[in-house]
């Protein structure tokens, strides 16, 4: 789908996001050292009208990109829920932006904490359903110290 992030994708966006921000630190190490202080855009790569293949991000994997590095929100008050992970960390997101192969601690964690149930799909789980936000506020509030 034109919304996965690939290992292309993934890399454009680490290029981009280090050379944008590398420096936030005062210091060119290929690390970005100050990642509250970058302000990537993953929109200066989506593709245009004679953008070579495999140079660009599709509009989908830009606003996959986007709602990684904005992390979970919630649909019924805008309030950040988890955050988002930082520029700087796009090598290590296939481990669980892998297209049908979710990274398997937070599936278990909805299965048994959230929902409790063996049969519960993952690929169903949608925050504006208001059964999937109140099992998710339940057990927060039930799993939070």
């Amino acid at each position: 789908s034109s919304r996965y992030l690939t290992q292309r994708a993934l890399s454009l966006l680490h290029d981009a996001a280090l050379t944008a921000c590398d420096t936030t630190d005062a210091v060119r190490d290929s690390i970005i050292g100050n990642p509250a202080a970058c302000h990537f855009d993953p929109a200066a790569l989506q593709c245009g009208c004679a953008s070579a293949p495999g140079t660009c991000l599709t509009a989908g994997q830009v606003q996959a990109a986007k709602r990684i590095y904005a992390g979970a929100i919630d649909p019924t008050d805008g309030r950040l829920l988890y955050p988002g992970l930082s520029p700087g960390s796009e090598p290590f997101w296939g481990a669980f932006a892998t297209p049908g192969r979710p990274f398997p601690i937070p599936v278990s964690y909805y299965t048994w904490l959230v929902f409790g149930d063996s049969t519960w799909d993952w690929r169903t789980f949608d925050l504006s359903k208001p059964s999937d936000h109140r099992a998710y506020l339940e057990s927060e509030a039930r799993l939070t110290p």
